[in-house]
């Protein structure tokens, strides 16, 4: 009566894992970080649409041409994050966010890394 596994069928597992391990792994990756993209560019949509908000309620002032106006006016109420880097977002409160009075097209500055990463998730 044989007791435990033998040497060859040890070692055969650990490469069956190993393989499965290698193809896996890159693939948890790139969906952790399509992640992160998504759920950063949504918080950039979030700011536009708090901004668009805010123009329409006071159609005729510059009350909505800042982020820190936006949070002092109670359109925005929450500390971004930047889920790439697990840090706040880069925005201050003198940051401009502008809003096209006819169009209601948002005009602002994102960090320049986000900037071609967001784009592509727009344009979907």
């Amino acid at each position: 009566m044989k007791n435990g596994f033998t040497l060859i069928e040890l070692l055969a597992t650990i490469t069956i894992l190993g393989l499965i391990a290698l193809i896996i792994t890159p693939q948890v990756f790139k969906t952790v970080n399509k992640f992160n993209d998504k759920a950063y560019c949504k918080q950039i949509n979030m700011i536009e649409l708090a901004a668009r908000e805010c123009s329409i309620d006071n159609k005729d002032t510059n009350e909505c041409n800042t982020i820190g106006k936006l949070k002092s006016s109670g359109y925005l109420d929450q500390k971004f994050n930047n889920p790439t880097k697990n840090s706040s977002l880069d925005f201050k409160d003198t940051d401009e966010v502008a809003i096209d009075k006819k169009t209601f097209e948002a005009k602002y500055t994102i960090p320049s890394e986000m900037e071609s990463v967001c784009d592509k998730y727009w344009t979907e």
